[in-house]
C-alpha cells in the first residue's frame, strides 16, 4: 500500500511522530456491520424524504434504495429519481 505509506509520512510530518504504541490495521473479518447498515438505511431514507417520498412501504423503500444504488454504482446522477 504505497499510497497509505505516503499519507502516513505526510501526516507524521504535519503532526509529529507517534507518542504511544504503534497502531496496527484492524482485523475486520469478524466486524459487526449492524451500525453501518443502520447508517446506510438512515441515509437512504433521508434521500427519499428530500425527494418528497415519505412513509414508504417496506417494498417501495427497498425498490427505491435498489434503484438509487444501481444508478450511482454506474456513475449516473440520481437526484431526480421518480417512483
Amino acid at each position: 500500500m504505497p499510497l497509505l505509506h505516503e499519507v502516513q509520512k505526510a501526516f507524521e510530518a504535519w503532526a509529529g511522530g507517534p507518542t504511544g504504541c504503534p497502531l496496527e490495521p484492524l482485523n475486520l473479518a469478524d466486524a459487526d456491520i449492524t451500525q453501518l447498515l443502520k447508517q446506510a438505511y438512515g441515509v437512504i431514507k433521508a434521500a427519499a424524504e428530500y425527494q418528497g417520498k415519505k412513509n414508504l412501504s417496506r417494498e417501495t423503500f427497498l425498490s427505491y434504495a435498489a434503484n438509487g444504488l444501481e444508478l450511482v454504482s454506474h456513475g449516473r446522477n440520481n437526484t431526480r429519481q421518480k417512483h
